[in-house]
């Protein structure tokens, strides 16, 4: 609530994201709650009024979660560069589009790479179904790294609809498991219409995939 009461309210000033992390960042809770509070923007007012009269030592608490996650873009550069370029959603329609990044700084530009994915997926889901348009394939490799990325349970289900489809890399039916739970895992694997398995190590992946080939009898010669 925090978060979005701020996007709204400082968006509303002509900041874009960037600096509107960076004003989050140089704030304490209560400076910035009271900033929206006092202001004329009611759609903003709405997130934080819970905040009014709530403990303060739960307000800081929130404050410091909320500053943990967008510490990355209030204060690195390489990021802050990457955004304010013109890249639009939009340009996977006239251009391959690679993000590349290092095994070692994986994690700490998954929310990047997350904030990339879902943009291009909420822009992708509102084309039209099938027609003229072009195919897209849209590959993630390291999935489980990414983390939980927004809509994507959705995305598999409808864009197939529209000439898109998405390609997930994982080590392990576990990698699902531990970021989207068992149950939209499934959901997950289940719209997934090909499946290569490569090597599967673990038991719960073994039974998985051996239920999916499921058995047949064959006659066996020996001599």
């Amino acid at each position: 609530k925090l978060l979005i009461g701020s996007l709204i309210y400082y968006y509303d000033h002509e900041y874009d994201f960037i600096s509107i992390c960076e004003k989050i960042i140089e704030d304490d809770a209560a400076a910035l709650i009271n900033t929206i509070l006092s202001s004329q923007n009611e759609d903003a007012k709405k997130y934080v009024g819970s905040f009014r009269g709530t403990n303060e030592k739960n307000t800081a608490g929130c404050k410091e979660a909320l500053d943990n996650t967008i510490t990355l873009f209030a204060t690195n550069k390489l990021i802050q560069d990457r955004m304010g370029g013109n890249l639009s959603p939009s340009s996977i329609e006239m251009t391959d589009i690679l993000v590349r990044l290092d095994q070692d700084k994986l994690v700490l530009y998954a929310p990047f790479i997350r904030i990339v994915t879902t943009q291009i997926i909420m822009y992708l889901s509102q084309r039209k179904k099938k027609g003229d348009s072009i195919p897209i394939l849209i590959m993630l490799d390291e999935f489980r790294t990414l983390g939980n990325i927004d809509h994507i349970i959705e995305a598999f289900g409808t864009l197939a609809k529209r000439n898109v489809r998405i390609m997930i890399m994982i080590q392990s039916m576990n990698d699902l498991n531990d970021v989207y739970g068992t149950n939209q895992a499934r959901i997950i694997m289940d719209n997934c219409g090909y499946k290569i398995v490569l090597k599967a190590s673990d038991p719960s992946s073994q039974e998985y995939f051996s239920a999916l080939c499921g058995e047949y009898e064959s006659k066996k010669s020996s001599h």
